[in-house]
């Protein structure tokens, strides 16, 4: 199916072999259980911690929205953190299986209209207002459905998640490590995380993240964004994604001008 395709580390072949040789290595060094297992994790840690804290640390982005002039509803939003010590688990995530230049992005949403968006958070699903972004300094990246250019599939789309507002429930930190790592996680090993028990451990069996809450409402309305399950995926798994377009700043307002391929419809 074409779409967004979760990003990985490794292929899971070549995640097998690397666990292996440190397997191996570790066995023959410690002769212990502990660091058999532990040492592939933390060549991965080290990684991570290198692309973000040292290589990650210099990258910028410097075409962020900062108002919704052009916005439209059903618009998917990509929210970022500059510093790379917010919601570091999500970043290291991201420059593990994406290029560094896209590991501010943490968080996504869709809008709603009249400057509020819809958002799955920790604590549940919530419509709140975009300004409140950015007025913390929050980046903002906007992508648009190619093949969406009606009223009513855009209601679909943010209908599937106020029906599901009223169900309070949420996660925490044990919740947001688990989509950290199942993102990068490889789809060989799915059976790690897609069990019932892991599920009501980290809270998460009816709680929904940014990303997912954003593949399931598409899907629900009958256009979906990929073929991986909503919570295999992130917000940076969204980029390049060939079914959406993205609106930079400056092309929203030459689109506007009536100087683009395509007007925004009004809903």
């Amino acid at each position: 199916m074409v779409g967004v395709k979760a990003q990985h580390i490794f292929h899971w072949r070549v995640t097998i072999v690397i666990f292996l040789i440190f397997a191996l290595i570790s066995a023959y060094i410690y002769r212990n259980l502990f660091y058999v297992i532990t040492w592939p994790f933390l060549l991965i840690g080290l990684i991570g911690s290198v692309r973000l804290f040292i290589w990650g640390a210099d990258e910028h982005y410097d075409t962020s929205f900062r108002d919704t002039e052009y916005m439209q509803k059903g618009d998917i939003l990509l929210i970022g953190q500059k510093d790379v010590k917010v919601e570091w688990p999500m970043q290291m995530s991201n420059v593990l299986s994406h290029p560094i230049k896209d590991r501010f992005w943490t968080r996504c949403a869709i809008y709603m209209g009249d400057g509020k968006i819809l958002e799955a958070l920790p604590e549940g699903i919530v419509e709140k207002a975009l300004s409140e972004y950015f007025l913390n300094g929050n980046l903002v990246r906007v992508f648009r459905h190619r093949m969406i250019n009606n009223e009513k599939i855009m209601r679909m789309v943010l209908g599937f998640g106020i029906r599901k507002q009223p169900v309070p429930i949420g996660y925490d930190w044990p919740g947001m490590a688990y989509y950290a790592i199942a993102t990068i996680t490889p789809v060989g090993m799915n059976l790690l995380f897609d069990n019932p028990f892991l599920d009501r451990l980290c809270r998460i069996e009816m709680a929904y993240s940014g990303a997912e809450l954003v593949v399931d409402a598409f899907k629900d309305a009958g256009y979906p964004l990929t073929s991986y399950d909503g919570w295999r995926v992130k917000p940076a798994d969204f980029i390049g994604n060939p079914l959406l377009e993205e609106i930079k700043p400056m092309r929203a307002e030459s689109i506007a001008l009536g100087l683009g391929d395509d007007m925004p419809f009004s809903l």
